[in-house]
C-alpha cells in the first residue's frame, strides 16, 4: 500500500491512520462466525469479540477524556465497562453471542462520532494536557491498542480448530 501525501494538519493525520488501523482488523475479522469471535484459547485469554468491544470502548473512552473532560456516566458505565481492563473483566465472558455484525455497526457508529469531533478541532487542541497527557497523546495510545489488540487477535484466530482448518484447506 502507498500512503497519499498529505500535507494537511495532524488531525487529518490521526484520522487516516486510525482508519487505516480500523480497516485492516474488519478486513480480518468479517468472515468470522460469532463461534469464533466467542472461542477462548484458555481461561487466560480473551475472546475476539472481546476484544473487538475492548478496541471499541477505548475509542469511546477517549472521546469522553479528551473531548469533554470526563470518563463514564452510569448508564455508558453499563454498557462498556465489561470491555476494559480491570480484574478479570476481560475474561469473564460476559461478551457473548454477537454476529460480526454487531461490532461492525457499534465500531463505524463510534468512529464517525470521533472524526466528526476531531474534524471540529483545531490542530492546537491535540497538543493540550489534561491529567498529565496531551491529547495527542490519547489518540496515539487508541492507535497503539488498535495494533497490540490485532496482533492478539491473529494469534487467537490462529488457534480456533476450525479456522486452523480453512487455513490448511486454502
Amino acid at each position: 500500500m502507498i500512503l497519499p501525501r498529505n500535507n494537511s494538519n495532524q488531525i487529518d493525520q490521526l484520522i487516516l491512520f486510525l482508519n487505516l488501523a480500523k480497516q485492516n482488523i474488519l478486513n480480518f475479522v468479517l468472515e468470522i462466525s460469532t463461534d469464533e469471535l466467542d472461542y477462548a484459547v484458555n481461561r487466560h485469554t480473551p475472546t475476539i469479540g472481546t476484544l473487538l468491544k475492548h478496541i471499541i470502548a477505548m475509542e469511546y473512552l477517549i472521546q469522553l477524556k479528551t473531548f469533554e473532560k470526563r470518563g463514564f456516566n452510569a448508564k455508558e458505565a453499563s454498557l462498556w465497562q465489561s470491555a476494559l481492563p480491570g480484574p478479570n473483566k476481560m475474561l469473564d465472558r460476559a461478551i457473548r453471542g454477537n454476529p460480526v455484525t454487531f461490532y461492525t455497526k457499534l465500531w463505524m457508529k463510534t468512529r464517525n462520532a470521533t472524526i466528526k469531533r476531531l474534524r471540529g478541532k483545531e490542530e492546537s487542541w491535540l497538543y493540550e494536557v489534561d491529567g498529565g497527557y496531551n491529547n495527542y497523546f490519547m489518540w496515539y495510545h487508541l492507535l497503539e491498542d488498535h495494533l497490540c489488540h490485532f496482533g492478539q487477535i491473529k494469534a487467537i484466530a490462529k488457534r480456533i480448530p476450525t479456522r486452523r482448518q480453512k487455513l490448511t484447506t486454502l
